[in-house]
């Protein structure tokens, strides 16, 4: 591969915005529109409470904001600076009562009916800042569950504090391993048929532009399951770095789907079908986009089709944020909204995009 055709990361985070003749807006799948509900630097993971509020974490501006739609328009009207001195406070989670905001190396929790009412709920995680920035959800048993990335690009260091996913208990903020051998996790959602854990793992780097696959991986419930790093990848592909280590007897457990390599999938969350299908979903993907890939790749939101607990198919479901190579976006995380929709953050762009059903034709022609 020709490193000089490789753009760096530094150069794709602060590559400028393509000149917009009028305001831009990712293309949906057929049947979907697409509107600008917000524009928020940074803005990163998401999450809505009981009342409809928008949560906004960041990673870079340290920052953690509130929005809401006051008047029903679809568009955010009201917006609240909740925390602005955290350290990549990308994790958000909301419970039936409190905000969660996991920042590098400790969790803050603020009662949503006083979020001024601001502590300190635990600390002591992890200080190194490769892969430091967490992601957070609240699981179906009303924990908090939180992922820690490993400290490098691929090591083995630490197995009982680094590339694994917690769970926080909400009484007694005990931490528990679910998953080991998880690189570094930005997307979780529950299965709503039997509330098992699926999360996004995005794999090594330089290896190439096609090695090794990202992964969407399934927690089944044998817990705490391994899911290969750093002995393996993808579907038990030995990796030439560590195979050799791997511990006699481990078993690991393969990845549900393959995505294409670097295409960075982070955030994700199960859709319903629609109105006459009411049991069965869909699982929305962000593949926030490559940074060391001499073709770019991801840059999209993909819908996969899943079937008795399996996937069997994907498709583009939100794209055009790498248009004829230029960047215009990258998404990062995705959140059901019970009036608004599906709301999309671009911490590229600095904007979160409103996705809902387009209305149907009405028919003017008489029975």
């Amino acid at each position: 591969m020709n490193c000089l055709a490789r753009p760096t990361l530094a150069l794709l985070l602060f590559l400028p915005l393509a000149p917009e003749a009028a305001p831009w807006l990712p293309s949906p799948e057929a049947g979907w529109q697409v509107s600008l509900f917000a524009k928020v630097r940074d803005a990163r993971s998401l999450a809505v409470d009981h009342k409809g509020r928008i949560f906004v974490g960041t990673r870079r501006d340290d920052k953690v904001w509130m929005l809401e739609d006051t008047d029903a328009d679809g568009i955010a009207d009201k917006t609240r600076l909740i925390a602005s001195d955290l350290n990549m406070p990308n994790g958000i989670a909301v419970s039936a009562s409190h905000l969660y905001v996991v920042s590098q190396t400790r969790i803050d929790r603020f009662p949503l009916d006083n979020l001024s009412a601001r502590e300190v709920w635990l600390e002591g995680l992890p200080q190194e800042s490769h892969h430091g920035w967490r992601y957070a959800g609240i699981g179906p048993d009303q924990a908090l569950y939180i992922s820690i990335g490993a400290p490098c690009n691929v090591c083995l260091k630490a197995q009982d504090r680094f590339a694994l996913i917690l769970r926080v208990d909400p009484i007694t903020r005990e931490k528990r391993v679910v998953a080991r051998g998880v690189r570094n996790s930005v997307g979780f959602a529950w299965d709503p048929a039997d509330n098992t854990l699926w999360f996004t793992d995005n794999g090594r780097d330089w290896m190439g532009d096609d090695i090794p696959p990202d992964e969407l991986n399934h927690l089944t419930g044998q817990s705490p399951e391994h899911f290969g790093f750093p002995y393996v990848f993808g579907r038990s592909v030995p990796d030439p770095a560590f195979a050799e280590q791997r511990p006699k007897g481990l078993v690991t457990q393969p990845p549900v789907w393959e995505f294409t390599a670097h295409a960075a999938p982070l955030g994700l969350t199960f859709m319903p079908s629609g109105p006459s299908k009411p049991n069965n979903y869909s699982l929305l993907v962000a593949l926030h986009g490559s940074w060391n890939r001499s073709t770019l790749v991801g840059y999209k939101v993909v819908e996969l089709t899943l079937e008795d607990g399996r996937v069997t198919a994907q498709r583009d479901f939100l794209s055009g944020f790498l248009d004829h190579g230029v960047v215009r976006g990258r998404p990062v995380d995705l959140v059901l909204h019970p009036h608004l929709g599906i709301l999309v953050s671009d911490d590229f762009a600095g904007r979160i995009y409103r996705v809902y059903r387009a209305p149907s034709p009405v028919s003017d022609d008489k029975p």
